[in-house]
């Protein structure tokens, strides 16, 4: 019984308050694109990218709206 209800509230409890904590934690962070004047250029003319994240910034992916499309080759 215990383990069915540590289950239920991991699954329905844990997610929405890591996306709470990541909402805060963009509400206090500053998005800072390197070289994003080029990067608008090079999508604009369809060519390919590769965007990096440095890995203390990882959390923050979803949030930088990059607004291009991803190919996966």
């Amino acid at each position: 019984m215990l383990k069915r209800f540590k289950y239920a509230l991991m699954l329905n409890l844990l997610p929405p308050l890591i996306y709470l904590f990541l909402l805060c934690l963009k509400g206090v962070s500053k998005i800072r694109y390197v070289y994003g004047d080029s990067f608008r250029a090079i999508v604009e003319r369809g060519e390919n990218v590769i965007i990096c994240f440095w890995h203390g910034r990882l959390l923050m992916m979803p949030f930088a709206n990059l607004r291009a499309r991803a190919r996966c080759s």
